[in-house]
């Protein structure tokens, strides 16, 4: 109940606001699997980093991104909680993890993209109850995560 209390006033801040703390929530979440994968010895090769840096640029800011959002944020959010839950909350869980499992580079980086599927999906929610295209939101939301890892990160 606690958690709904939350999100309710989540719900009514300012949109651009939680979009920006949502944001660093998100590269600080980076940050410490990141170290923690140096710290424990976690490392892990994503298969498309021996791709030439362009076509690693398209796939990590324009298609994955687009793709993700459509499929872990759009489609399962609104099926699962519209037919078969209509529950945001588990919803929300049902959809991080499975973006979190398709994601298996290690169990360390699994941790990593449930924290972010459960950012995207509240920022959906949110954009969503405050009548914006939530799909738009979510999806620069992650290009622009995904930026700032092939920025900084790479």
């Amino acid at each position: 109940m606690r958690l709904f209390h939350i999100y309710n006033n989540i719900k009514n801040t300012n949109f651009y606001l939680v979009f920006l703390i949502l944001f660093i929530f998100s590269i600080l979440n980076s940050y410490l699997f990141n170290w923690l994968n140096i710290k424990f010895g976690s490392q892990f090769i994503i298969p498309i980093n021996s791709l030439p840096k362009e076509t690693v640029f398209f796939v990590a800011i324009i298609f994955a991104p687009l793709f993700e959002t459509a499929t872990y944020q759009w489609l399962i959010l609104d099926v699962v909680n519209k037919n078969i839950t209509k529950k945001k909350i588990l919803s929300l869980f049902i959809s991080s993890s499975i973006f979190a499992i398709s994601h298996y580079y290690n169990i360390i980086y699994v941790f990593s993209t449930f924290i972010a599927g459960l950012l995207l999906g509240i920022l959906y929610y949110i954009a969503e109850s405050k009548n914006r295209f939530a799909f738009f939101y979510v999806f620069l939301f992650h290009a622009l995560h995904n930026l700032y890892g092939f920025w900084f990160v790479n």
